[in-house]
């Protein structure tokens, strides 16, 4: 099994990775996105000790990347990121209904 740190450092390298803008930059944010991606579908990866280091913060972090900086590419791991935390942390689901609501709303005014 992994250990408390391993999380805990795992979960605070995507927080990172959510906020590093640019091209330059691009790749390593989908490289960090597909490696916990990655991980969680592990047998021995526990998302009940994982949950822990992803405060709502976390998931606001998510959502800053539906900004419109996010390239098209990268579209597919934020919905599997969401999916993720919303099939696995069930009180979580208001806050990332509110998310989503909000990055629809915004969207709406560039259509």
């Amino acid at each position: 099994t992994f250990s408390p740190e391993f999380f805990e450092e795992l979960c605070a390298l995507l927080l990172a990775a959510f906020a590093w803008r640019g091209k330059e930059a691009q790749a390593d944010v989908w490289c960090v996105e597909r490696i916990f991606l990655g991980l969680t579908r592990a047998p021995e990866f526990d998302a009940a000790q994982c949950e822990r280091h992803l405060p709502d913060h976390w998931l606001r972090a998510l959502a800053s990347r539906t900004d419109g900086t996010a390239a098209q590419e990268e579209w597919p791991l934020i919905r599997d990121l969401y999916l993720w935390v919303y099939g696995h942390f069930p009180e979580r689901r208001p806050l990332i209904r509110a998310l989503i609501g909000r990055a629809l709303r915004s969207a709406t005014h560039f259509v």
